[in-house]
C-alpha cells in the first residue's frame, strides 16, 4: 500500500512545512545554524529549488521528499522507514544512506 497523502499543509510553502515541526517542538528561533541544517537537508533530498512552492504544485515524489525532510529536521533519536520493494525505490541514493 502506498500512501499518496503526506500530511503537508497546503497553505504553507515547502520550507514552512519543513520548519513546522521545529516550531511545534518550541525550538528557539530559527537561528543561522538551524537554517543551514534545513538547507543541507533540502540539498541532500534535492528539493532546495522547491523551497517557495506549495504542496498542490508538487509531484507525489516531491511531496514525499518534503515529508521526509520535515521528519529529519526535528532530529528524532530514531526513525523507521518502510519500503516493500527497496530495489525499486524512488530514492536509490537515500536507500543506500539508510
Amino acid at each position: 500500500m502506498k500512501l499518496n497523502h503526506y500530511s503537508l499543509f497546503p497553505h504553507f510553502a515547502v520550507v514552512e512545512n519543513i520548519e513546522f515541526g521545529l516550531k511545534l517542538r518550541k525550538a528557539a528561533s530559527l537561528d543561522t545554524t538551524r537554517k543551514k541544517n534545513l538547507k543541507k537537508i533540502m540539498d541532500w533530498l534535492g528539493i532546495s529549488h522547491l523551497a517557495h512552492r506549495y504542496p498542490a504544485t508538487l509531484s507525489g515524489e516531491e511531496q514525499q521528499k518534503v515529508a521526509i525532510a520535515r521528519a529529519i529536521a526535528i532530529e528524532p533519536s530514531h526513525q523507521l522507514f518502510q519500503s516493500p520493494k527497496p530495489r525499486q525505490s524512488s530514492f536509490p541514493v537515500l536507500t543506500q544512506e539508510f
